[in-house]
């Protein structure tokens, strides 16, 4: 199976392609893909870069260029939940833009706002997850192209979305992976709570945040 493994941020893949078996690397744009093999999977991985237009870019580039079997996007995220924790991890169920009109996006193509992450993907997190005995949590991620660092904002965010966590890249990773009808899921660790005190909490967390998701990657290839 050829999986696209993709984190916006270095600190998202860099374990990752630290252990990548037989690894090489592509130059697309500015950004480095690494593949490499693990078990009986071959691995195509990248940095996207920061919010949804560099997500949706690099995620169909890996398509095209690979023809993949399934997208897999790592990486950290704010959590809009009393129930999800610092360094909890969030598996998608489903995924939603707050920063889209619903309404529009249920008008023309794709004609849905919410993209469903795929089930055996995800009975395969979970199953990674249990084994590695981190905290987690199923449910919907919110994507949009904005760091949430106000409890304002966060409450604004949850009473529209019913989501568990934001972040900037996961919704434009589904919805390309959905137009090109490839399995996805998306997976965040939290390294903050989207709220007055996020930066800070940003800056202590999210190193270890991003490594527990890509070791949770790794348990599961």
């Amino acid at each position: 199976m050829k999986i696209a493994i993709v984190g916006a941020l270095k600190i998202e893949v860099e374990r990752i392609a630290e252990s990548l078996n037989d690894p090489k690397t592509h130059q697309f744009f500015d950004s480095v893909v690494y593949e490499g093999m693990r078990g009986e999977h071959r691995i195509f991985l990248t940095e996207l870069g920061v919010g949804k237009v560099n997500a949706a870019l690099m995620t169909q580039r890996m398509i095209d260029q690979f023809d993949v079997d399934a997208v897999i996007n790592t990486g950290i995220a704010g959590s809009l939940d009393d129930d999800v924790d610092l360094l909890d991890t969030v598996f998608s169920k489903d995924i939603v833009y707050h920063d889209f009109d619903s309404g529009i996006m249920k008008s023309f193509a794709p004609y849905t706002d919410t993209f469903t992450a795929d089930e055996t993907l995800l009975q395969r997190a979970i199953g990674a997850v249990e084994a590695l005995r981190y905290p987690y949590h199923v449910g919907r991620i919110a994507t949009g192209d904005e760091f949430v660092t106000s409890n304002a904002r966060k409450d604004d965010i949850k009473s529209r979305t019913e989501a568990l966590c934001v972040e900037m890249e996961g919704c434009a990773v589904a919805h390309t992976a959905y137009r090109n009808q490839i399995p996805f899921l998306v997976v965040r660790t939290i390294s903050d709570g989207a709220n007055d005190d996020a930066e800070m909490t940003y800056d202590e967390f999210s190193k270890k945040a991003a490594v527990n998701a890509a070791e949770l990657i790794l348990e599961m290839f």
